[in-house]
């Protein structure tokens, strides 16, 4: 009888002391998971940022891999740009869309995860690169410095969205906007 009375001492004693995790799933929460979400939520709010993309964001699997926010076609993004009376180089498109996907990878190393290979960030860098006039490595180091710089410079959005992310596994796009213009600066 002891000995049951102390197994269900345990046993309460343990739900007390986790109710959060237990009330909010975190436990199901898997470091790749977490992962994924300080990815995507790099991408949806560098890019943001960039006026690359309005899209929504997601951590659910398809195929083994999360579900990216969309970048918006080159043209469309210049006509976005020339609507709201910004004029620039057709290759910033294409400097912007870079340093959107290289913003992923950023954010999970910002926020202290181990970056695994990514072979689709790096098919589209590598493509959109060839778009550029300065392609050569020394440019997409600096083009990485940048995209690490930003992702300091907005984290604790970042964080927002990532955080988010791992609580709703999808976010829409008006949901993203709303948190962005709810955090604090």
């Amino acid at each position: 009888m002891r000995v049951v009375l102390a197994f269900v001492s345990i046993i309460l004693v343990f739900l007390m002391v986790n109710v959060d995790r237990l009330l909010t799933m975190e436990w199901r929460k898997s470091p790749r998971t977490e992962a994924a979400a300080y990815h995507e939520a790099g991408y949806a709010v560098i890019g943001r940022c960039l006026g690359m993309i309005r899209s929504g964001a997601s951590i659910e699997s398809h195929n083994n891999s999360a579900i990216s926010c969309v970048l918006a076609d080159p043209n469309l993004t210049q006509h976005q740009w020339v609507l709201r009376g910004k004029y620039r180089d057709p290759s910033s498109v294409f400097r912007g869309k870079v340093l959107t996907y290289m913003a992923g990878a950023e954010a999970e190393r910002e926020f202290g995860f181990t970056r695994r290979e990514d072979g689709n960030d790096r098919e589209q860098i590598v493509a959109m690169l060839q778009w550029l006039p300065k392609s050569d490595a020394s440019y997409e180091q600096l083009l990485r410095k940048k995209a690490c710089g930003l992702v300091r410079r907005h984290k604790a959005k970042i964080d927002l969205i990532a955080k988010e992310l791992c609580k709703r596994r999808t976010l829409l796009p008006d949901e993203i906007d709303a948190l962005l213009v709810s955090s604090p600066q």
